[in-house]
């Protein structure tokens, strides 16, 4: 992997890995509990996995065009990457873009965490094979921020995981 993207990549993973492993010491009935409103752990867990599924999706499809067809990330594309990773940072709640389908819980824990594990390897394999001219260049469009360079996009992807971890920590105390 490109020594640019190495340390997104670690610190994407440690993220992940960290959160499963807090994930996994909570009782199967807590993860599934169903709220008077909003979603169930499941459900958040879910939710993340969706959106990082259909980011790499997006990434594979712009990327199988030559980089020097796809537009470099200007000062606006930065600027709003920017605005949308301090937003995730925060603790506000927000509505989940309308693209992504709502999440139903009804997979089992270990089954989502077998498949975000494949999904990772998926993403490995992207990001190490990538060529670095794709890397200032707009190969993610975020439903709300707009195009994205590799950069932002791998931020987005720490960032979500960061503001839905917010997010359990809430549903917890209201359990």
């Amino acid at each position: 992997m490109h020594q640019s993207i190495a340390p997104h990549w670690e610190k994407l993973t440690l993220l992940k890995n960290e959160w499963i492993a807090q994930l996994e010491t909570l009782p199967q009935e807590t993860c599934s509990a169903r709220l008077a409103q909003g979603w169930n752990i499941l459900q958040v867990v879910e939710h993340v996995i969706t959106s990082e599924t259909g980011t790499l999706g997006y990434m594979k499809k712009k990327t199988a065009a030559p980089w020097s067809e796809i537009p470099l990330a200007n000062e606006n594309h930065v600027s709003k990457g920017r605005q949308l990773n301090e937003a995730l940072k925060s603790e506000k709640r927000w509505k989940a873009p309308d693209v992504l389908p709502d999440p139903t819980g009804s997979q089992s824990f270990d089954n989502m965490a077998k498949y975000w594990d494949g999904l990772r390897g998926e993403y490995q394999g992207f990001l190490s094979d990538l060529d670095p001219a794709y890397f200032e260049r707009t190969i993610f469009r975020h439903p709300y921020s707009g195009p994205l360079d590799l950069y932002h996009t791998l931020d987005f992807l720490c960032n979500h995981i960061l503001h839905h971890q917010y997010q359990v920590e809430r549903i917890k105390v209201m359990l």
